[in-house]
């Protein structure tokens, strides 16, 4: 009887710990709020479709935060900057963008397509991909990061940089 009461205890304070951890999970602020990524966002990408070069672009995208905060849902992006970026096609959207803490996090189902109809220019599809982010809030708004992130289908993200004003990452 005592080796049971024991196991029950020891299961309650397991639990109390793992819903401590979850009550004390990141989130993302205000909730529910639309967002733009201001000017100035940048990505940098290799793909078969450039011949293993990087190509830098503008990077921008629009969202809103999940009503708990638990994630950003990206619903557009634009790349932009020349004629190889305005190529570069966003699929599978929305994204989602979730806190994995207060200075990292991800974006799950990260894909693009490299939109070409010249048979002499290969064609590139990276699949929905799961890229590491860094995250930090900066006077101008929630700071978003990457670096050497490969996606499924042969492609990189070499870096990537944007701000969401008004958006902040809480512990």
């Amino acid at each position: 009887m005592k080796s049971l009461i024991a196991l029950v205890k020891a299961g309650s304070i397991v639990l109390c710990l793992g819903l401590g951890a979850v009550a004390n999970a990141a989130s993302f602020s205000p909730p529910g709020a639309i967002l733009t990524t201001s000017s100035g966002g940048t990505i940098t990408i290799k793909s078969a479709s450039t011949f293993g070069a990087a190509v830098n672009c503008s990077f921008a995208f629009t969202g809103v935060v999940e009503p708990e905060g638990a994630g950003l849902r990206i619903n557009t992006v634009s790349l932009s900057g020349g004629a190889i970026c305005a190529l570069y096609q966003p699929t599978d959207l929305p994204w989602r963008l979730t806190p994995t803490s207060i200075a990292t996090g991800q974006i799950t189902g990260m894909a693009l397509t490299y939109a070409t109809t010249s048979p002499a220019w290969p064609a590139t599809h990276c699949a929905p991909s799961t890229v590491s982010v860094s995250l930090a809030n900066t006077p101008g708004g929630l700071s978003v990061g990457a670096s050497n992130q490969a996606l499924t289908g042969g492609c990189t993200i070499v870096s990537l940089g944007a701000v969401a004003p008004g958006i902040t990452v809480l512990p």
